[in-house]
């Protein structure tokens, strides 16, 4: 017996006498029809694995940031799916779908039964949902577009503190140290942790200097006060030796560098550090982060020292979704020295514009109740707020008035310097170095270029080609 299907010109099925509801139910379900209905209702399903959610709890949106800063969004999907977080496929065609797929076949059961007189209608529905299930649920699943992160609701957002270096070194690591009973400006050792603060702050040490002489004290020539002990005087002279000899660093001296008593591996690598970060610190294309009195507000409110770090609340759904992983500005949340291990430090509001490029550092996640920055200062909520767009880096960067540098993924780097020739015709003067500031490279001896674009040209060339081969001419 041929039964045409209703709604398919010219399609029908072949159904033998006595055939079981479930025979024709799989005939149905192999024809173009069936399977054309199957997929109009999985499409019509919007069925979605992953709903917007309602709401969301600060300790679970902080675990998601925490997994996802350790493991990437395949890690939170694991943590997602492994806690049942996502809605079921199976319960959704259950609770709704399959009504749909009822109604879909009433013509078509109604039609069967009107043609046989040993099909129960209720027995071949059935058995047509069961034939039409899996395709149903394929469909349901592939025209499924939402994601775990697009679940989370907008307004759910974590505390992110950015420290510079933080992806390579610990807060322990980096905390700022200090020659005296308490740090401040007035005991800051000058060391790379210290350095890495100017340098988030976009001040270079000779600024610095200068601005504690004009606030009373310089920290390059000691004064021993009433009182002091001999230990106490010998650790102030040290300090003074050493920022003697970052200031000689700055400017491309090494009278006072010869005279530190750098011994061990350890010693070189911190010294070498405190060099690099130096080198690299000041961009003389952008002011200060923030005033040079909010610097020594900072520092002398930190009786603990601490480190760097610029602070918001960003949206949890954001930062799932990778937008802070590639460099970006943000304008407000709250700057300062924060104490992570001991929970001191000074924190203010910000209103300035920073520059934040994730592969110079790292977030510090908030670790419920543990010494985070909110923990500790307790800022209204609006005091958390930033503004963030995306930013490009630029390839060079102007680290002196007269001087730029570049440096490549694997430490390598050139430098183009400004001087003016016998004539007073600019040159500008291109260097390359490994990294290890030796000089190296194609222009480990310097070629001179008449303007700014060419010798730049000249250098990224150089830094491109193979190591020890000369840039086209």
């Amino acid at each position: 017996m041929k039964i045409a299907i209703p709604g398919h010109d010219g399609a029908f099925i072949e159904i033998q006498n006595e055939a079981s509801a479930e025979d024709v139910a799989e005939a149905f379900a192999a024809t173009d029809a069936g399977k054309a209905l199957a997929d109009k209702v999985g499409k019509a399903s919007y069925f979605e694995a992953w709903p917007l959610e309602q709401d969301m709890d600060n300790a679970t949106a902080v675990e998601i940031a925490n997994t996802y800063a350790d493991g990437g969004i395949g890690a939170v999907m694991d943590m997602a799916i492994e806690r049942d977080w996502d809605a079921s496929v199976e319960d959704c065609y259950e609770s709704s779908t399959k009504d749909d797929l009822e109604r879909a076949l009433r013509n078509f059961v109604e039609t069967v039964t009107d043609e046989t007189d040993w099909i129960d209608a209720d027995e071949l529905t059935e058995a047509c949902c069961d034939a039409l299930k899996d395709r149903v649920l394929d469909v349901m699943r592939e025209e499924d577009t939402s994601t775990f992160e697009g679940s989370i609701p907008a307004h759910v957002k974590v505390e992110a503190g950015f420290i510079p270096d933080y992806n390579v070194l610990g807060v322990d690591d980096m905390q700022m140290n200090h020659w005296d009973v308490c740090f401040s400006a007035e005991t800051a050792l000058p060391d790379s942790s210290l350095m890495r603060f100017l340098k988030f702050m976009n001040v270079s040490p000779s600024e610095f200097v200068e601005a504690c002489r004009e606030r009373g004290f310089d920290p390059s020539m000691p004064v021993r006060g009433e009182g002091m002990s001999d230990y106490r005087w010998d650790e102030a002279q040290d300090a003074a030796r050493r920022w003697r000899a970052v200031l000689d660093a700055e400017a491309g001296r090494s009278e006072e560098i010869s005279k530190l008593p750098i011994q061990g591996k350890y010693a070189m690598a911190e010294w070498n550090a405190t060099v690099e970060l130096i080198r690299t610190g000041k961009d003389f294309d952008r002011p200060p982060l923030v005033p040079m009195d909010a610097i020594f507000t900072m520092m002398n409110e930190s009786s603990y020292g601490g480190v760097p770090t610029w602070a918001a609340r960003l949206p949890l759904r954001e930062i799932l979704e990778g937008k802070f992983d590639k460099p970006f500005t943000a304008t407000g949340g709250v700057i300062g020295i924060h104490n992570f291990i001991n929970g001191s430090g000074y924190i203010d509001v910000f209103k300035g514009e920073v520059r934040i490029d994730p592969a110079t550092g790292g977030f510090r996640r908030s670790t419920a109740g543990r010494w985070s920055i909110d923990d500790v200062y307790g800022f209204v909520g609006s005091v958390w707020r930033a503004e963030t767009s995306a930013w490009e880096k630029p390839d060079w960067f102007r680290n002196e008035p007269t001087g730029w540098t570049r440096a490549a993924a694997d430490g390598r780097y050139a430098t183009v310097s400004l001087t003016e020739g016998e004539d007073g015709v600019d040159e500008y003067w291109v260097r390359t170095f490994d990294k290890e500031s030796g000089e190296a490279g194609p222009r480990a001896t310097a070629e001179v270029f008449t303007d700014l674009d060419s010798a730049k040209a000249d250098a990224d060339e150089a830094l491109a080609a193979e190591w020890g081969a000369a840039p086209k001419p």
